[in-house]
């Protein structure tokens, strides 16, 4: 069984009086039907696995930092700090595409002690 995953968004910069914008669309169909909605509550005292549900092989994960003053980390197959993957702010989103076995991590920074990350992870 498969499932359809389709992104899509516009980005506009305006610098000064020049305007750039870049439309964000991609549709794939995977080979899998194994996908994983979550809300998590991520800590400052260390770095902890993000819960995948039965997906093997990532090949997408979009995130959106749901706090309003402190930061997430999310790393992908470590746990260094010195190598994290994406560094969100308060209300940032990211997309990570990947391909293979792979273990998501995050660990929140700044005041609050916990923050909450609303993630989806897809297979391919």
């Amino acid at each position: 069984m498969s499932q359809s995953l389709t992104i899509g968004g516009t980005i506009t910069l305006v610098n000064n009086n020049l305007r750039t914008l870049l439309n964000l669309t991609d549709t794939i169909t995977t080979t899998s039907s194994n996908s994983i909605t979550n809300n998590a509550n991520i800590n400052t005292s260390s770095w902890q696995v993000l819960d995948q549900g039965s997906n093997s092989n990532l090949r997408y994960a979009f995130f959106t930092n749901l706090d309003a003053t402190s930061s997430c980390l999310i790393a992908m197959n470590t746990t260094a700090t010195s190598s994290y993957s994406a560094l969100l702010q308060p209300g940032d989103v990211c997309i990570m595409p990947n391909s293979g076995s792979t273990i998501l991590y995050a660990k929140a920074t700044g005041s609050n002690p916990t923050i909450v990350l609303q993630y989806v992870a897809t297979s391919a």
